[in-house]
């Protein structure tokens, strides 16, 4: 599905390539693809926001680049 400003929303059901994609016209996206993979870019700023509590558990390997500074508190 496609809207008249370049929105497009996608489900593909092709065996072996199945996947979910949510486009914005900026070129911000949102795909799933068949093995579960999530791909976020964001061009613009991102915001996450937790009301309540938030859990993060990583079976694997984590690298982060960070291109200017960081704040934690």
């Amino acid at each position: 599905m496609q809207t008249e400003s370049g929105h497009v929303l996608e489900f593909d059901d092709t065996p072996n390539s199945e996947r979910i994609h949510m486009y914005h016209k900026s070129g911000t996206y949102v795909e799933i693809s068949q093995d579960g993979r999530t791909v976020t870019r964001v061009n613009g700023n991102n915001y996450t926001i937790m009301a309540k509590n938030d859990e993060i558990y990583i079976e694997g390997n984590v690298n982060a680049l960070i291109k200017g500074n960081v704040t934690v508190k």
